[in-house]
């Protein structure tokens, strides 16, 4: 098996995201956790039954969420 490790700053991430879940649902934040753990596992033990993505060049960025009722202008601000 691969051995798996995580950036420090996903890892942050993560652990924020675990104590929001487990503020919002009592032991919501374990699932999430128990389930980001499996999922590593079963990755880490069979790495080819997901295909490798190598992401360079251009990439096409499709914005979904646009509303009539909205500016196109709000959607393009920018601080």
């Amino acid at each position: 098996m691969k051995a798996v490790r995580f950036l420090l700053p996903a890892e942050v991430e993560m652990l924020e995201a675990a104590i929001y879940y487990q503020t919002q649902v009592d032991g919501l934040g374990d699932t999430f956790l128990t389930k980001i753990e499996s999922t590593v596992r079963d990755i880490a033990e069979h790495p080819q039954a997901w295909p490798i993505v190598l992401l360079s060049g251009h990439f096409l960025f499709f914005m979904y969420a646009f509303h009539a009722a909205i500016p196109i202008t709000y959607w393009f601000a920018i601080d």
